[in-house]
């Protein structure tokens, strides 16, 4: 079972980049905090600006309540063969990833999770305790997952002031490819459309849109590479839009063009309503 005097237990952080850093943060005041990273620099500025309380290599997490696996996408399902190995069935382990479907079958009493949080920015100078102050903590349960891991996940997000939402790891990569996913393919293609010239008029509505464009290209790539069907299926729905609004302009059916405007506005409404209300 899950204890309830959290800050006698210990997570283990692997990976201090921008979330690895910033969950540390976000759970020092609720869990003692053991990081590690590849970069002995970025281990030694979390722990001298107090991210974590002790820098503890991943083959020496065995005794940690929880290991959080908070690295790449393209080391992530190696990382978590390595947790296992150093803590077994001993704890719970867990991840940030943005595809859950890659870790279905893994060894060791994994639970997915996939905090939906972030920015434009990486690594651990970008880190901020606030970062997932009410926002959405996806939390999957695979076939081999316990009941009481997967609470212990949970409980981890609302100690980070996230709100966790269990979700089986195909509705998640299908939800995350058309709220996350798709749209930054959407930014990176508006910006790339963007007139080339001397004079830059972009205002901010241009820049807002565009601004998930400044993320990691590198790490955009895996991702749609790894949720490769979901986010076809996702920018097929996003083109058809578009086309059908062109059809309506080019047509000049104006009051149509705008009646789907409309909708458009009232549905943008109707999630930040319900974005609040969490």
């Amino acid at each position: 079972m899950v204890e309830t005097d959290s800050k006698q237990q210990t997570v283990g952080i692997v990976g201090l980049g921008l979330i690895g850093a910033s969950l540390a943060m976000a759970l020092k005041n609720s869990y003692r905090i053991a990081g590690c990273s590849r970069n002995k620099a970025t281990e030694q500025y979390a722990l001298q600006h107090g991210m974590i309380d002790e820098i503890r290599p991943l083959d020496k997490m065995r005794g940690v309540s929880c290991v959080a696996v908070c690295t790449p996408l393209h080391t992530l399902c190696e990382t978590v063969r390595d947790a296992f190995d150093a803590v077994g069935d001993s704890a719970v382990i867990t991840d940030v990833g943005s595809v859950k479907g890659i870790l279905e079958g893994a060894k060791g009493r994994v639970v997915g999770g996939h905090p939906m949080a972030g920015n434009e920015h990486s690594g651990i100078h970008a880190a901020r305790a606030q970062l997932f102050a009410g926002a959405t903590y996806c939390v999957v349960p695979y076939k081999n997952s316990r009941e009481e891991d997967v609470a212990f996940v949970e409980q981890m997000a609302r100690a980070a002031s996230a709100q966790p939402l269990r979700l089986s790891a195909a509705a998640h990569d299908r939800l995350a490819a058309a709220f996350s996913h798709m749209p930054h393919m959407a930014a990176y293609a508006l910006t790339q459309s963007a007139i080339e010239s001397e004079v830059n008029i972009a205002g901010s509505g241009f820049m807002d849109s565009t601004r998930i464009a400044g993320s990691d290209p590198a790490f955009w790539t895996e991702v749609f590479r790894l949720n490769r069907d979901n986010v076809l299926q996702a920018l097929d729905g996003y083109l058809n839009e578009l086309l059908f609004l062109r059809a309506l302009l080019a047509q000049e059916k104006h009051d149509a063009l705008q009646a789907r405007l409309t909708q458009a506005q009232q549905k943008r409404k109707t999630l930040e309503k319900s974005k609040r209300k969490k």
